[in-house]
């Protein structure tokens, strides 16, 4: 039970509240190279590393995208607690991984039992979002900035249209 209270998505909460939560995980094991879940699938439950590393990917034809690398104590999948939408990225075991999964059905059957333990996981949720959308920004403005950049030296431009011309 040690590892819910490191995962921010449960800061907050005492010894009693985490103990309901961890009464309702299941534990999956994955081995290294198994796909966890695919981009586009639905989602009905999120997952803890406990043992392990996961790939975090997103596939745009022959390219991959790795969006994130997570190690014990890192969680994913968390949307699908709030949300119907499909998965949004693909997730990899790149270890034998142990994982600790929550499913939405146990979390909204907690969340109406001990109402302060939704609002609490749904706040710190919103708080990880809003991390998330930060962190997004940032990573927009600095490819904005760049594509400004070739964009406006002509060197640049050059260089591009060469290489188009020889593919």
């Amino acid at each position: 039970m040690k590892i819910l209270s490191d995962i921010t998505l449960f800061k907050d909460l005492n010894e009693e509240e985490l103990q309901e939560i961890f009464e309702n995980l299941g534990s999956k094991d994955f081995e290294s190279g198994r796909v966890i879940f695919e981009e586009g699938s639905p989602g009905a439950e999120m997952y803890i590393i406990k043992e392990g590393k996961i790939e975090v990917r997103l596939k745009r034809g022959d390219l991959i995208l790795v969006l994130a690398e997570l190690k014990k104590g890192d969680f994913f999948g968390e949307f699908s607690l709030v949300s119907e939408a499909e998965r949004s990225a693909t997730c990899i075991a790149t270890q034998n991984s142990t994982l600790l999964s929550l499913s939405k059905e146990n979390f909204w059957k907690i969340a109406k039992k001990n109402p302060k333990i939704g609002m609490t996981v749904l706040k710190n949720l919103a708080e990880e979002m809003a991390e998330r959308i930060r962190e997004t920004n940032k990573n927009l403005e600095t490819y904005f900035l760049i594509n400004q950049a070739i964009i406006d030296n002509e060197q640049f431009r050059k260089l591009y249209i060469s290489a188009k011309k020889k593919f």
